[in-house]
C-alpha cells in the first residue's frame, strides 16, 4: 500500500513507525499540536489571563486543538467564576468546596445574563 502526501500536510503531520513481530509496520499519523492550535484572545478573559494555572488550562486545551467557540466560551466561564470571587484568594477559589460552588452557581441562576442573545433583550428593557 502506497500513501502519498504533499508537502503542506508533511509540515503538520509527525509520522511514527514500529516494526511489530519484525513484519507487521504500524505508522501513526499524530497532527502537531503547535502549528494547528487556536490562538487565545485575552481579552475576553483577563481574569483566566492573570492567573498562571488557569492560564495554562486554556492554553493545554487549545494544544488539544479544541475548536475557537469552545476555547472562547472555557475562558468566559473560567473568568466569570474568578470574577465573581474576586475577592477570595486565588487559592480558595481553586480549592473551592461545594458550599463555594453552591453560592457560586445560586448567584449564576438568580442574575441577568452576561453573554447571549437573552442578555440583551433583558438589558434593554
Amino acid at each position: 500500500m502506497e500513501i502519498l502526501f504533499n508537502r503542506a500536510e508533511l509540515s503538520l503531520v509527525e509520522v511514527r513507525t514500529e516494526i511489530l513481530e519484525s513484519t507487521v509496520v504500524r505508522i501513526t499519523f499524530c497532527a502537531a499540536k503547535d502549528s494547528a492550535m487556536h490562538d487565545i484572545d485575552w481579552k475576553w478573559c483577563p481574569h483566566v489571563a492573570a492567573h498562571e494555572i488557569t492560564r495554562t488550562f486554556l492554553i493545554s486545551q487549545a494544544r488539544l486543538q479544541k475548536a475557537r467557540q469552545t476555547l472562547e466560551a472555557y475562558g468566559r466561564d473560567l473568568d466569570d467564576l474568578l470574577e465573581a470571587f474576586a475577592d477570595l484568594p486565588f487559592t480558595e477559589i481553586i480549592e473551592a468546596d461545594c458550599g463555594l460552588l453552591e453560592l457560586y452557581i445560586d448567584g449564576l441562576y438568580n442574575r441577568l445574563p452576561k453573554h447571549g442573545s437573552t442578555s440583551q433583550s433583558q438589558n434593554t428593557a
